[in-house]
């Protein structure tokens, strides 16, 4: 994750990342992509949860705190589900011209998800 901001020079860190970074922690990558999980942290609790795209810099809030967070994991909106699943690809060979994406999930207590609109 370091690496992306190590690579700004001060101008852009300022504009391009904010405040609550610098007291941050890294919990996940998405794997293979660039893209992380961070946890916003005080003293006394953890906040927010936020995605970092590195294509386009972007640091999106998945989630008021870490509690939030995981419950979202457990019952997805199909917005979550959708930002959690955009960087997986899946291939049958290794022709990587003809790649899956999710488009839809039923969970095991049978919910479904169908991503088709997003």
């Amino acid at each position: 994750m370091f690496g992306w901001i190590q690579s700004l020079n001060a101008s852009e860190k300022r504009e391009l990342v904010p405040d609550w970074f610098w007291n941050s922690v890294v919990i996940g990558e998405f794997p293979g992509t660039g893209d992380y999980l961070l946890v916003e942290c005080h003293e006394t609790k953890s906040d927010a949860v936020y995605a970092f795209f590195h294509d386009g810099f972007e640091f999106r809030k998945l989630a008021p705190d870490l509690y939030s967070f995981v419950e979202a994991v457990v019952s997805p909106t199909e917005e979550f589900l959708s930002t959690m699943t955009s960087s997986m690809l899946f291939c049958e060979t290794e022709d990587y011209s003809d790649q899956w994406y999710v488009v839809g999930m039923t969970d095991n207590r049978g919910l479904q998800y169908d991503l088709e609109d997003y």
